[in-house]
């Protein structure tokens, strides 16, 4: 594998998204605080709800004070996050670097540092569950990868908190899909068609993208909170493996939909069957 001219002094734009926190409470916005190298790099705060936050207070001014600009913006309604993704990487063209990060992740202070130093069209941190203190991202061939360094697309596959993508990387997604994030997903799902898209780049050969894994981030992973598991994780994990199995059918076979879907009959969750059947022939989330 060839490697390119490492360029500095990139222009990094960074997406934090918050819900159902205030500033002081996010995780991330702490942690970033304690990131190198912020003096160049952009920082959009976006509240996706539900009650209004204001741009104010000794964390906003101090991160006001490390990066080169930062702003706040409130979303509401809880809009669906590949669409906030997508309008983030639409409105800021002249960045070299997207980053995308939720409100509760613990960033090692050299998290921007590696950004800067690393030449990859896509980088990934490995993730540290604060759960039970093991790694579960990113993986290849579903083996987690233990080390930072080179990667292969071809069977990669992680999460989408803490990613960092190239412009490069942009414009070949765009070249073969609508948008660089799948927007049939809401929440679930966004990251595993995000990867299984790069897959389908790569097969083509119509591209020569390069990945990495640097850096750590510590974050609580919904896989492994197996007790108390709620409603609504429930039910967006199911529409995301409907969606999938429709869209996706090389990752979750449509004999895999179906045995879930005669699984929950025979138990009597009428209601998760037929969430499963509504969505796979929608082929989108409720809201998007």
């Amino acid at each position: 594998m060839s490697y390119r001219e490492i360029k500095y002094n990139k222009k990094i734009s960074i997406l934090v998204i918050l819900f159902n926190k205030e500033l002081i409470e996010s995780k991330t916005l702490n942690s970033l605080l304690q990131c190198k190298s912020t003096s160049d790099v952009s920082l959009k705060i976006l509240n996706n709800g539900p009650r209004e936050i204001k741009a104010e207070g000794e964390l906003f001014q101090a991160l006001a004070s490390s990066f080169k600009d930062v702003m706040l913006e409130s979303r509401l309604e809880n809009a669906p996050l590949s669409k906030l993704y997508n309008e983030f990487i639409k409105i800021n063209p002249e960045s070299d670097y997207f980053v995308v990060l939720d409100d509760d992740s613990r960033l090692d202070e050299d998290f921007i540092f590696n950004i800067n130093k690393t030449d990859a069209d896509i980088i990934i941190p490995r993730i540290l569950s604060v759960d039970d203190g093991n790694f579960y991202y990113p993986t290849q061939n579903g083996v987690v990868v233990e080390h930072d360094g080179w990667v292969d697309l071809s069977s990669l596959m992680s999460i989408s908190s803490g990613l960092t993508i190239s412009k490069k990387l942009v414009f070949a997604m765009l070249s073969h899909y609508p948008d660089v994030f799948d927007e049939r997903f809401s929440l679930y799902g966004i990251d595993t068609s995000f990867f299984l898209r790069l897959r389908n780049i790569i097969k083509s050969d119509s591209y020569l993208l390069l990945a990495k894994c640097v850096s750590l981030i510590y974050h609580s992973l919904s896989r492994v909170q197996k007790e108390n598991v709620s409603q609504f994780r429930v039910i967006e994990r199911l529409y995301d493996f409907a969606i999938t199995a429709r869209h996706y059918p090389e990752y979750v076979g449509r004999f895999w939909l179906f045995k879930r879907i005669v699984k929950y009959s025979i138990l009597m969750e009428f209601k998760y069957a037929w969430i499963l059947f509504r969505y796979y022939v929608k082929g989108r989330h409720p809201k998007c």
